[in-house]
């Protein structure tokens, strides 16, 4: 029984994951008729500037405002590399959709491989 509730969850927790990356793609390309399929590797590097900024907010005595800093930081980091990368990739393929495709999706690989290089 136990192992039917883990997979039930798990189940459940992986169909929410897929459906709000659908969702986000559906209304990304639906708004504004660009494929972007690297937005998942923004939310990385947001993360991880947000992980490395709590980290060294030390100096902050209140743990609810180092963590509202850092959420702060790592919001403006993912905002700053999704906007250099409309302006400098995507902007220029606007009306080439399958341009779009390949360079969103190597874009994503790259800074995958990005993270892992600097965190492991």
């Amino acid at each position: 029984m136990d192992t039917f509730v883990l997979l039930t969850v798990t189940g459940l927790g992986l169909g929410a994951m897929y459906f709000l990356i659908a969702s986000g793609l559906s209304l990304i390309y639906g708004l504004m008729h660009v494929l972007n399929f690297a937005h998942g590797a923004f939310i990385t590097a947001g993360t991880y500037a947000s992980w490395y900024s709590e980290s060294k907010l030390g100096a902050i005595g209140s743990e609810p405002l180092r963590f509202l800093v850092a959420a702060a930081i790592g919001l403006a980091v993912g905002a700053a590399i999704g906007a250099v990368v409309e302006i400098g990739l995507i902007r220029p393929l606007y009306q080439r959709h399958i341009e779009q495709v390949l360079v969103t999706v190597g874009l994503s690989l790259a800074l995958v491989a990005l993270a892992q290089a600097i965190w492991g």
